[in-house]
């Protein structure tokens, strides 16, 4: 995470987590990032004060508000930062449900935050279904997906490229770029044609979301039975599969080819001051195929031929922009790419051992990623053997919300049962 060596010292903000910041700012692209974690236990006053004091410690900017310009957003730290304005405690009545507790979050989630003040909050919800509930809402300024686990985990990042003398650099970054040509071309030339082969989905403001599990030693099994193919492939197939298998029967499409917008992450980062480490792979799925194995080795040729770890980084290109355009020309940029992709989805891994919030282990966890866009985007965290999902929609281009995450849930058993002996 980036330190803050002079309290009252502005510092740069990386490229890209300008680019998010400036998202934020518009009502389509709200990217705050969501972590809802199930405790084991209950906690005390002072154990929630204390753990957020560290969490300060180990990732200074946490004490830092937004300043600088509109184009030129930096990091300067709040006067007033007290980490008690940070947290809250929120207590729901005993018998409150699973639906209670997600109408909390949800409203929570899109409130703003208050004006100039470090853009995160912490709350501890109490009694939700009997068991208590810490709740992270962040800005994607500050963290991606994947630095957001090193926050919690209190672990700081890799970074990378401070051993790399800049001749070779230079070169190597050339020759890749020349290399990637034919992907770029490829890219510009499908979000041309997307709009043209098919209706847009409408987009709105309004958000719904809902959580559900999966073993993970399911999905690695049907990715071992499928042969050279990852869990990633697994959760990519299953989601795109749930996505067709709805609008068949909710929208009464026939099943056709699919464009999805993987957020893929380094586990390294450039700099100690980058919060954001992603980059966008826009990935052409072929119409599914009947038999899962096929569809997840299609699914696994799909992804190379997009680029596999390394797509063209159009994040970059983005990052490279942001302070010479208006923050609205990059939202709408986003927003012509993001409708032109049918799901976004993105895979945290947050590890096998356990981790603690404030002294209490934390059983399950789910994250609520920022639909930037397109009609929907699902998230997969994996932590201590389970796959955590969460389908995020605009009830605009999903219009049966519940539909949905059943037929994905009902997509994800089908491929998950190729690794079944069957009779």
């Amino acid at each position: 995470m980036g330190e803050v060596s002079d309290l009252g010292q502005k510092i740069a903000m990386d490229r890209l987590d300008q680019v998010l910041w400036k998202l934020q700012r518009h009502a389509f692209h709200h990217a705050v990032i969501g972590v809802v974690a199930y405790l084991e236990g209950g906690v005390e006053a002072e154990q929630l004060r204390e753990w957020h004091h560290r969490l300060v410690t180990d990732c200074p900017r946490l004490a830092c508000r937004v300043g600088g310009s509109d184009r030129n957003p930096v990091w300067e730290h709040d006067p007033h930062f007290a980490v008690e304005r940070q947290m809250s405690r929120i207590s729901l009545p005993p018998d409150a449900d699973s639906s209670q507790l997600l109408r909390l979050v949800h409203h929570l989630l899109y409130a703003p935050f208050a004006l100039e003040t470090p853009p995160w909050h912490g709350y501890l919800i109490e009694d939700a279904g009997g068991r208590t509930v810490y709740f992270l809402k962040i800005s994607h300024a500050l963290a991606d997906g994947l630095r957001v686990v090193d926050l919690l985990r209190r672990r700081r990042p890799p970074v990378d490229g401070e051993c790399m003398a800049p001749a070779k650099r230079d070169l190597s970054a050339r020759a890749h770029g020349l290399r990637r040509a034919p992907m770029w071309y490829r890219l510009v030339a499908d979000l041309s044609a997307a709009g043209r082969h098919r209706q847009l989905p409408n987009i709105s403001a309004a958000r719904e979301f809902e959580f559900f599990t999966v073993p993970l030693i399911k999905i690695k099994q049907a990715a071992k039975a499928a042969g050279q193919v990852s869990v990633n492939d697994v959760f990519l197939c299953g989601v795109a599969r749930g996505l067709a298998r709805y609008r068949e029967e909710y929208e009464e499409e026939t099943p056709r080819q699919l464009t999805v917008m993987s957020l893929v992450g380094r586990f390294r980062i450039p700099t100690r001051h980058t919060g954001n480490a992603i980059n966008f792979a826009s990935v052409r799925l072929p119409t599914p195929h009947a038999d899962v194995k096929t569809a997840l080795q299609e699914t696994r040729k799909a992804i190379v031929s997009a680029g596999g770890t390394r797509p063209v980084d159009v994040a970059g290109l983005a990052a490279a922009l942001s302070p010479h355009v208006p923050s609205g020309l990059i939202a709408r940029g986003l927003k012509y790419a993001a409708r032109r992709h049918d799901v976004m989805v993105t895979n945290v891994p947050a590890g096998q051992a356990p981790f603690s919030i404030a002294d209490s282990r934390v059983t399950t966890v789910f994250g609520i990623p920022p639909l930037m866009g397109t009609g929907m985007i699902t998230a997969m965290v994996t932590y201590q053997g389970t796959c955590h999902f969460t389908v995020h929609m605009d009830p605009a281009a999903i219009s049966h919300p519940q539909g949905l995450c059943q037929c994905i849930r009902a997509a994800l058993d089908d491929v998950v049962d190729i690794a079944q002996p069957h009779q």
